[in-house]
């Protein structure tokens, strides 16, 4: 047996193809295996490593169509050039109508897990309903991906799966709305999902605003007496779309009226990816705050798949609102979505993420150098303080065209 495949010999129990492929991946990567260079045939590497033709097929496949191997037709398998590879966009482009989150490995990870569910997914999930027992895994998962964010003392019971960011957001309105509610505050600029979210709950989103350090703590405290608000949907670390964070203090002063008025203050924290930089508001408001976080700005929005840390008292009631609104989030994506977090290659793939959206961020500066823009390293958005008369719409129409 050649020693570059000595070590592919034991692939163990479980998809043996996906095993396979990702020690191919490795060879390349360390070097072994370099551009070009031919990879044995089919009957030939399943011989020398002692599984089936259709186990090396199957990996072989796979490495081709995420581009890291190439087929020519009579001529065999190469190592492909990574020069050959279409860049994520064109250097010198930039896109409006959304964020932008380029694939650099996590797409093939999906894929993979779909494949390791269709493998080894259990009959219950494949054919019963969606039970809270049955994410127990994927709930202890996202503690870790969570990791030090500091927002109180919590465990996997504390944590809801949900379909997404903005799905919690409704959510958390469905249960802590009562029949005379009739206004909810939100950030005065601020995620157009807020303001969606209450428009779906029948309630009036009222604006809260904003100074240097975040929400004006009178202003709120006005809404709050005034208007009978009992809760708030904001975003401390990362107000999207203005980028701007609330300062420690701010978020102490505005959780001393939350407390004193018995306000839910319900923290977005979906665009983050450095460091906190100071409490949220759940380690402040241990009975009232609740925490959102989801997977759509660093790994990929197609999967639907986030949480909500709920205050320690209160999470029971809230997974039985998912469960009734939607029969929760399906065992093939909570499958999915633990496989993924579970990667070794996730956190890699995270950090190039990160890279890729600052040059995408750079490319926009260049192309808006006479514009002010706000921005933060990571965030796959900025914030174009446009000059009158100028509106976002027009200004979107005039730059697609140019």
């Amino acid at each position: 047996m050649s020693t570059i495949w000595s070590g592919l010999g034991d692939l163990g129990s479980g998809a043996k193809y996906l095993k396979l492929a990702e020690g191919i991946r490795q060879i390349i990567a360390n070097g072994t295996l370099e551009a070009h260079q031919k990879l044995p045939a089919v009957r030939e590497l399943a011989y020398q490593i002692n599984v089936t033709p259709g186990t090396v097929a199957r990996a072989y496949r796979m490495l081709i169509e995420d581009g890291v191997l190439e087929a020519g037709v009579g001529r065999g398998t190469f190592v492909r050039d990574k020069k050959k590879q279409k860049p994520l966009l064109p250097p010198d482009i930039i896109r409006l109508n959304g964020p932008y989150l380029p694939d650099l490995g996590q797409g093939e990870l999906i894929r993979d897990g779909f494949r390791d569910f269709a493998e080894n997914g259990s009959d219950d999930g494949v054919m019963a309903y969606p039970h809270r027992t049955g994410s127990l895994h994927l709930r202890q998962v996202f503690c870790r991906f969570i990791g030090n964010t500091p927002i109180g003392a919590f465990d996997e019971e504390d944590v809801v799966i949900t379909h997404g960011g903005q799905h919690a957001i409704t959510a958390c309105l469905q249960l802590l709305l009562g029949k005379t509610d009739r206004y909810v505050a939100v950030d005065a600029v601020s995620y157009p999902g807020f303001w969606e979210a209450c428009e779906i709950n029948r309630v009036m989103a009222v604006a809260v605003p904003w100074d240097e350090e975040g929400p004006r703590v009178d202003d709120f405290e006005r809404i709050v007496v005034e208007m009978g608000v009992r809760i708030f949907l904001t975003s401390s670390e990362i107000n999207n779309p203005t980028l701007r964070s609330t300062t420690r203090e701010r978020r102490f002063a505005l959780a001393r009226v939350a407390r004193k008025y018995n306000v839910n203050v319900i923290d977005d924290d979906c665009y983050r990816v450095a460091p906190a930089e100071a409490e949220l508001y759940r380690a402040l408001l241990p009975e009232t705050g609740w925490y959102i976080n989801s997977l759509s700005k660093n790994i990929t929005p197609s999967l639907r798949i986030g949480c909500v840390v709920a205050p320690k008292p209160r999470a029971g009631e809230f997974s039985r609102v998912v469960l009734m609104g939607t029969f929760g989030v399906s065992a093939a994506l909570k499958h999915v979505a633990q496989y993924v977090l579970n990667h070794p290659r996730i956190e890699a793939i995270m950090t190039a993420t990160a890279e890729e959206v600052d040059r995408y961020i750079k490319c926009a500066l260049n192309h808006l150098g006479a514009v002010s823009v706000r921005y933060r390293p990571g965030v796959p958005l900025i914030w174009i303080c446009l000059p009158a008369p100028w509106k976002s719409a027009e200004f979107a129409r005039v730059a697609e065209k140019q």
